[in-house]
């Protein structure tokens, strides 16, 4: 909305703000793989403190300690498909996170010519 009202330059400032400052997609799936049990991906991108973050650290730590009864199995396949719908709803994240963060942007320079 405010995006739209730019000029180019502005834009182009806007755009290198975002390559700077906007959550990296690879990384996402890099914590996603290698620490998605610990909702490391979530932390990431939800910049902090998340539900779905600790969740999944619950269920890994249940899954852990149940393991050697065999019920820890179903907190790791609660957890995987889990892991699997994030994996695919992360560009989408990404992107909202981005559009959200270029608007504020947009927000900002639009207020600085109003002062």
């Amino acid at each position: 909305m405010y995006y739209n009202q730019l000029n180019t330059q502005e834009q182009a400032l806007v755009e290198s703000r975002i390559s700077n400052e906007s959550r990296s997609l690879l990384v996402v799936y890099l914590l996603l793989f290698f620490g998605g049990g610990l909702g490391l991906h979530n932390f990431y991108v939800k910049r902090g403190f998340s539900l779905a973050g600790l969740g999944q650290i619950i269920l890994t730590v249940l899954g852990s300690l149940t393991l050697f009864i065999y019920i820890g199995f179903i907190f790791f396949l609660i957890l995987g498909l889990w892991l699997l719908i994030d994996a695919l709803r992360m560009p989408g994240v990404v992107r909202r996170d981005n559009d959200l963060m270029r608007e504020e942007l947009a927000l900002q320079i639009v207020n600085n010519y109003q002062l």
